[in-house]
């Protein structure tokens, strides 16, 4: 910050949320310099941005200034993990069912901001899969792929999340 009048002495000052409003103490300013500095990590996902107001002052407390708003936004990281809507996913499919036929829909979300790639969702099976099953990897989707589901041969199949 930085004031356009300069008489002998500016004193600079910030207020608002994350200075002297929760969460305090988040942002700090040099009186004399007017730098703005963050006294701790930020996390996006608990608050994605802080309005404050910086305000410049003479030695006897008279504004040089009207209040300035501040704006600080907090740029996403790539710092969760996608994680599936629910524990457990059940599908059922008859026997002998046609190739492309639905199964189910796993979901999965992540806390990144949604308007960057950090909250990017892709789907996938590991493992093998037996040739029987693919999944969109856009939206989840689990069908069949081949003939040949025979219920007498193996009733069930399961995929675990990996960790």
């Amino acid at each position: 910050i930085k004031s356009d009048k300069l008489p002998s002495k500016v004193i600079y000052s910030i207020k608002g949320p994350g200075v002297d409003e929760e969460p305090k103490g988040i942002f700090s300013i040099d009186h004399d310099t007017g730098l703005v500095s963050l006294t701790t990590v930020l996390d996006r996902e608990a608050k994605s941005s802080y309005k404050i107001k910086a305000y410049a002052v003479d030695e006897t407390g008279t504004p040089l200034e009207d209040p300035t708003d501040l704006e600080i936004i907090v740029i996403d990281q790539n710092d969760n993990r996608p994680t599936f809507d629910q524990q457990y996913f059940i599908g059922h499919v008859l026997e002998g069912s046609a190739p492309g036929t639905l199964v189910m829909q796993v979901t999965a979300s992540d806390a990144d901001d949604p308007q960057t790639d950090n909250a990017a969702l892709g789907y996938s099976i590991i493992g093998d899969g037996r040739g029987i099953f693919r999944i969109d990897p856009t939206t989840g989707e689990i069908r069949t792929v081949g003939v040949g589901l025979d219920r007498e041969v193996s009733k069930e199949f399961t995929r675990t999340q990996p960790q």
